[in-house]
């Protein structure tokens, strides 16, 4: 089993579900995976004074929340479940959200 790491950056974020990106990591089963990601409106910080927006969005592909990926799995087939366990998710001081 490896942990991977990635670090929040333009290149790891997405706004959509897409085949057409590149993955940005490799992982087999068994693997897990630690990164950061920022709010729905693609912001952060410690509070709304202080929230900021580090990073551009892409028109087509970045409509959506800031979603960490693609992610590759080694083995995965069409047809195949997915099964993904969350071990520890660590909210961040102040986030925002809109609908």
């Amino acid at each position: 089993m490896v942990v991977h790491k990635i670090v929040l950056s333009q290149e790891s974020i997405i706004g959509s579900f897409t085949k057409e990106v590149t993955p940005i990591l490799s992982v087999s089963s068994g693997d897990s995976i630690r990164f950061e990601t920022l709010d729905a409106g693609w912001g952060t910080g410690r509070s709304n004074s202080e929230r900021r927006k580090p990073f551009s969005r892409k028109e087509k592909i970045d409509g959506g929340h800031a979603l960490v990926g693609p992610i590759y799995i080694e083995g995965a087939k069409k047809g195949m479940t997915l099964e993904i366990e969350f071990n520890d998710i660590i909210p961040g001081q102040y986030g925002f959200t809109s609908g």
